[in-house]
Order: structure tokens, then sequence, then C-alpha cells
């Protein structure tokens, strides 16, 4: 009897025990969900990266410059020093026309000159004369009698019309210079040089074709055309094209 009021009582206090352990843990758990529980995140080490996105786009490269080269004057081409693929440098030779009757007009032009230069030096020198003769007859006037004043007074207009001549003949000179230095200049035009480092990319005509000038694309075709390939030798050294003619 009394082994069994024992052992009831030990089973009661391990009950107790028991129960009283699993009401403090409850009331722990509340505690943590609680308004003032401290909130639980995720972190991560921030680092310094390049940004690394491709995009592709459709492009087109196209040259700096490019020029189609057109004669100023009608001619025959007589000769053409580079070929499609050459290399060229500003104010290389690129093309040489002829033109005969240009020849002929400057042979002309020099004619019209020396022409001109004669005729200014007889007024010249009939002015030289002429004033001469009238600067002794006024001399010869101060001697009473000795000549009569209408006289000198003609002489004296006889000079100034030799000046206006003298004017004219330096006038026609004037002229005739420009009309040579025009037609040397426009002969000049059958030399075509580069007007920039560039290289040839079309070739269209050979030495006997007879080529005038144009404008827009309903004239003649053009004899050369160049294109400034800088930003593309930059872009892509190893397709720099090769020298040729």
């Amino acid at each position: 009897m009394k082994g069994r009021l024992i052992a009831s009582t030990v089973f009661m206090v391990v009950t107790a025990g028991c129960n009283s352990g699993t009401s403090d843990k409850g009331a722990l758990a509340t505690a943590a969900s609680g308004p003032d529980a401290p909130t639980t995140v995720s972190t991560v080490v921030v680092a310094s990266k390049k940004l690394r996105t491709t995009i592709s786009l459709p492009a087109q490269l196209t040259p700096y410059e490019q020029v189609e080269i057109y004669p100023k004057v009608t001619g025959f081409v007589e000769t053409v020093t580079v070929d499609r693929g050459s290399r060229v440098h500003r104010g290389q030779l690129l093309v040489k026309l002829t033109a005969p009757e240009l020849a002929s007009q400057r042979a002309q032009a020099e004619a019209a000159v020396k022409a001109a230069q004669s005729q200014l030096e007889t007024a010249q020198a009939k002015l030289a004369s002429d004033n001469g003769t009238y600067l002794h007859m006024v001399e010869a006037a101060k001697t009473p009698g000795v000549l009569a004043e209408n006289d000198v007074l003609v002489a004296g207009q006889t000079v100034s019309v030799d000046k206006g001549l003298v004017d004219a003949a330096d006038q026609n000179v004037s002229a005739a210079k420009e009309a040579l230095r025009s037609s040397s200049e426009t002969e000049s035009y059958l030399t075509i040089t580069a007007p920039f480092d560039g290289v040839v990319t079309t070739r269209n005509l050979l030495p006997g074709a007879l080529i005038g000038p144009a404008s827009g694309a309903g004239g003649t075709q053009p004899i050369l055309q160049i294109v400034d390939d800088s930003i593309f030798v930059s872009l892509f050294p190893s397709q720099r094209p090769k020298s040729g003619r």
C-alpha cells in the first residue's frame, strides 16, 4: 500500500513537470512572434563590374568623301594614269586630255596680246613726238610774231588726242592679256588631278575616248570615281586595298 502511494506521487510530479515545460515553450513561441520580434533578411556582397551588353544593329559604312571625276572641257582622253584600286594623293595627275582647238585659241590670244602691245607702243611714240612738237611751239610762241596762236592750240589738242589713244591702247593690252589668261586657264583643265587622298573605285573610260563636261545624272559618265577610305582603313586595316594600275 505504501509502495503504491509513492509511485502515484512520483507519476504526478513527472506529469506536472512535463505540463510545465510545455507551457513555457508555448509562452516563448508567443513572445517571439510578437510585434517587437527582430526581422530576418538575406544579404549579398556588392561588387563593381563592367556592364556586358551587346546590341546588334544594321548599319552601312559610307566614305567621308566621294567624288566622280568629270572634265570641265570637251576633249579626247590622252592618258589615264590610275586604275580601279589605285591609291591617289591630293594633286596627283589622274587624267590628261587633248583638245587641239584650245591650243589654237591660246595661240590666237597670244598674237592678240602682241598686236595690242605693238599698237600701244605706236601710240606712245606718236604721243611723245607730238608732245615734243607742242612744247617747242609753246617756247617759240613766247616770241611775238613767230607762230600763230591757233597753231599752238591745234598742237595741244593733238597731244590730248594722242593721250586718249594711248589710254585706249593700254586698255586693249589689258583685255588681250585677260583673254590669254582665260584661254590658258581653260587649257589647264585638260589636266585633271586628284582633289583629295583616296582610292579609285571606278574607271569608265580609256585613252582615245571623247568626253565633255556634264552635270547631274543625265550627263555623260564620269572618267573616274574616288572615295576617301580612311575610315575603312582605320576600322579594317587588314582589308586595305593594294595600289595598282
